[in-house]
Parts: structure tokens; sequence; C-alpha cells
């Protein structure tokens, strides 16, 4: 096994125990299961990751590489959601300050993703050398980038 593919599934499995542990601690409130869900989210595209640094043939890693971007794609609106609530005597008042920001957050990268996810990569792909495979972005990936 490769060492970025190690690396990744590393990753995903301490980003794991790091979500175990907050939810175990505090299941109750909001903070916790938001950076529980982040660091849910981070194993999840780790994961996806490790497999496509796994995969042999062209198709199959481009078939993780668009998975691996969907879930990029929600990324950005949890840790926004964590920052805005985290350390707030009153967060659900900061949050509905910042409904917006944190619904278009989410909702444009996964309109991206769901709407012009074929145009995310060129289809193509090509092997630089034993181990390395190299993914061109099309304009869609360009803009989740």
């Amino acid at each position: 096994m490769s060492i970025p593919a190690v690396l990744s599934f590393a990753a995903a499995y301490f980003s794991l125990i790091m979500a175990a542990v907050v939810l175990l601690r505090e299941k109750h409130t909001f903070v916790p299961r938001v950076f529980a869900t982040g660091m849910f989210l981070l194993a999840a595209e780790e994961l996806c990751r490790g497999l496509g640094y796994r995969a042999i043939l062209p198709a199959d890693v481009l078939y993780w590489q668009k998975r691996t971007m969907a879930i990029s794609a929600l990324i950005p609106g949890v840790w926004l959601a964590f920052s805005v609530s985290y350390a707030r005597v009153n967060s659900s008042k900061s949050l509905s300050r910042w409904k917006g920001w944190l619904i278009a957050s989410i909702a444009i990268p996964l309109a991206f993703v769901v709407v012009f996810g074929k145009s995310i990569f060129t289809g193509s792909s090509q092997l630089e050398d034993a181990e390395r495979w190299v993914l061109s972005f099309d304009w869609a990936g360009r803009a989740l980038e």
C-alpha cells in the first residue's frame, strides 16, 4: 500500500475516534454534534481519497475522486456552523444571524456536485508514473476547488 493511502486511512481513523470521543462526552448539545459531524465528514473524505489511491483502473480512480469531491462540498458549511456557534453564550441567536450564509455554504457547493457532477472532471486521466494518476478539472471542478 502506498504512503498516501496509509496516511489517508490513518487520518480517517483518527477523525472517527475524535468524533466518537466528542459524542460520548457531550452528545446532547448542538456544538459537539456539529463538531462530530465535521470530523465524520473529514473521515469520509479521507476514506474515499485513500480508496482512490488504492484504485488501479482509471474509472475507479475517477469514481472515488468524484465521491471525495461530493463529501468535500459539505465540509465548509458544517465547519462554518461550528465556528459560528462555538464559545457563544447564545449560539442559536448567532446561528440565526448567519442562517443565509450557512445555507449558501452548503447549497452552492452541493448544487455544483449534484447538477454539474459530470463536469467536475474532464473524464480523462493519465498515469504520471507507476503510482500516481492525474485527473484534470473541468469548469465545475475548478469552481469547487
